[in-house]
């Protein structure tokens, strides 16, 4: 069972003192974090954070905005966290951007001890889950790379005996096979099946990743497109983005007026020609599509 830490990030310190007793005495690890600053120390110092109990007004940062720098620190560590965000005034739309940050649960103050522990109980489930699929993930990416140099280190053995071209080194994707290489007779099966591999675990990752963010693959390739887009310094066109994502115009606009209802896509008129809608990344979405991008490169770089 994976171990972790409980960080309450509280102002009030009667309140602090209260959720700290309350889950100490039902077995919970927890440290506070009096304010945003010690916050972000403590998530920086400690890797066993993983579970946030965070009050939604904080002095200095609001907790929508320190819900994000949190995410950014733990995903820089390698890891995950669940947050649970409590509130005695918090409005509807402040509720709603906390669901879309995917929060575990909300809590609304005076908080309940009910309610709290079935919330921790909750999100210490979905947090032990994700760890052991990152484990897993980390053991069995190590378990390939050795059975990957095991295969180019028989490869060259084969090569010097035979006097055959070595298979290539996934270093240099130019000697890969379809790049003119001659890979030696049976390396190059067992090279493309190791490949065959790495590809559909990569595709296992985004399947879940995408599901996670409940979204689908076309949504995901409207997303890509307009942060393309973004990173280019601009808007984009409905259209454009529709069919830049190799979409028909009406299946591409409607994937993007789904990605607005949910607040990850922006809509504003084009000041050259009112008569056509461009299209931006919502912070939302755009911090969506950083943490999956993110994912993606940490799997092949591990």
């Amino acid at each position: 069972m994976t171990a972790f830490q409980t960080l309450v990030v509280e102002d009030d310190p009667a309140c602090a003192e209260a959720l700290g007793e309350l889950l100490n005495d039902a077995g919970y690890q927890t440290r506070h974090a009096a304010d945003p600053g010690q916050a972000m120390v403590a998530m920086a110092r400690d890797a066993a954070v993983g579970i946030v109990v965070l009050d939604f007004h904080l002095p200095e940062m609001d907790g929508l905005r320190l819900l994000r720098e949190l995410r950014a620190a733990a995903s820089e560590r390698g890891s995950s966290i669940q947050v649970l965000l409590c509130s005695g005034a918090a409005g509807m739309a402040d509720l709603d951007a906390a669901m879309r940050l995917g929060v575990a649960a909300y809590l609304s103050k005076p908080i309940e001890r009910a309610a709290l522990l079935n919330a921790m109980a909750d999100a210490a489930r979905r947090y032990r889950d994700l760890e052991a699929d990152r484990t897993a993930r980390s053991a069995m990416i190590g378990h390939f790379r050795t059975l990957e140099d095991g295969l180019i280190q028989a490869s060259r053995q084969m090569s010097q005996l035979l006097d055959l071209p070595a298979a290539p080194s996934l270093a240099d994707p130019e000697s890969a096979p379809g790049f003119g290489a001659a890979p030696a007779p049976g390396v190059d099966r067992a090279w493309q099946a190791l490949q065959c591999d790495r590809l559909l675990k990569e595709a296992r990752l985004m399947d879940r990743l995408l599901a996670r963010a409940a979204i689908d693959s076309a949504e995901w390739r409207v997303l890509l497109a307009l942060r393309e887009a973004d990173l280019g310094g601009g808007a984009a066109s409905a259209t454009s983005i529709a069919l830049a994502c190799g979409a028909s115009a009406t299946a591409g606009l409607r994937r993007i007026a789904a990605l607005e209802g949910r607040g990850l896509v922006g809509r504003g008129d084009d000041s050259s020609d009112g008569r056509r809608a461009m299209l931006t990344l919502t912070a939302t979405g755009r911090t969506l599509c950083g943490e999956v991008i993110e994912a993606i490169v940490a799997a092949r770089a591990a």
